[in-house]
């Protein structure tokens, strides 16, 4: 019995990856080697390809069709892996697990426009809460292994999925690291931040975004700080060239 996941191209479908599988409990399953799919940055992700939801390209084929239903897959020693329901070969809600048995990922599924992707450190501890509208990221919270909910870095898009309404980073401390947000919606201006992890400012400026060559370009006068609070040098920029710079 083999498993086959088969890559969307338009109305074509061809072969991807073929795997060798075994029937237990649910639909179909297969059985994993623990280094071959826990990813040490990225995790078990080898199942988000799996969704157009978050952007996938392909399906799961269980006995020649689409999967259908609820499908288990094991690490080789026996530790449950992956628990998910397919509907035509696609994963609409499933989760994925440590071999210690805590969840590694969660996602979720609400209607052909919106999901959710929850992730998790081996300890039981939130590592990321992704958002998706119509297969695209457009919402992300990474955290700190700490269990406290400290954030490390956020993002969220635009509805229109063009460009950033915010993008922040954080000191392990939980200190505003870096700053970029929308500040002038009508004319896509964005104020660009920076600061020690005392809390002062070490950079500060704008953006524009350029819709002509979907970029985001300096305008402006840009500060430099050192970490006295002191300007250091400052730097003036028109349509994304520099123009002038003054050193202190």
């Amino acid at each position: 019995m083999k498993i086959i996941l088969l890559k969307r191209v338009r109305t074509a479908i061809v072969s991807l990856i073929i795997l060798s599988s075994a029937s237990v409990g649910y639909t179909q399953s297969n059985s994993y080697n623990e280094a071959d799919v826990v990813d040490e940055i990225k995790g078990i992700y080898v199942y988000d390809k799996l969704s157009t939801k978050m952007g996938g390209d392909s399906i799961r084929n269980c006995d020649g069709y689409g999967c259908d239903g609820w499908v288990e897959d094991f690490y080789s020693t026996g530790e449950i892996l992956h628990k998910g329901y397919y509907e035509n070969g696609e994963v609409t809600t499933y989760k994925n697990y440590y071999k210690n048995g805590n969840v590694e990922r969660q996602f979720k599924s609400f209607d052909d426009i919106k999901s959710s992707m929850k992730t998790y450190f081996p300890e039981d501890v939130i590592k990321t809460e992704i958002a998706y509208k119509y297969g695209y990221q457009f919402k992300r919270d990474d955290y700190l292994n700490n269990g406290a909910h400290t954030l490390v870095y956020q993002e969220e898009y635009h509805k229109s999925g063009d460009y950033f309404l915010l993008k922040k980073s954080y000191f392990d401390s939980g200190k505003l690291k870096a700053s970029f947000e929308l500040t002038n919606a009508k004319k896509k201006l964005f104020s660009d931040m920076s600061f020690y992890e005392t809390g002062s400012t070490k950079l500060e400026g704008k953006h524009k975004y350029d819709d002509s060559i979907f970029e985001y370009v300096k305008i402006g006068k840009w500060t430099f700080f050192n970490d006295k609070g002191d300007p250091s040098k400052e730097q003036t920029y028109v349509d994304g060239e520099l123009d002038k710079e003054k050193v202190y």
